[in-house]
């Protein structure tokens, strides 16, 4: 499931920045705010994405150490 979310997670994250991007230009207050919503969320995603990329960082380097051994 990680995996998934590594791969295809960065499409979500693009799709949810240029959306966002869009709504923040945008001249009506409410849309600006639902922006900045989706921008928050985007950057949360982005987070998640990178502590799951050093999680499993972490563990393929601690298997490669158990294996050594």
């Amino acid at each position: 499931m990680i995996k998934n979310f590594l791969q295809y997670g960065q499409w979500l994250i693009l799709l949810l920045s240029v959306m966002s991007l869009y709504l923040v230009s945008s001249v009506k207050h409410e849309a600006r705010l639902n922006g900045y919503i989706l921008r928050v969320s985007a950057v949360f995603l982005e987070q998640q994405s990178l502590f799951c990329r050093f999680i499993r960082l972490r563990y393929s380097q601690l298997d490669t150490i158990v294996h050594c051994f």
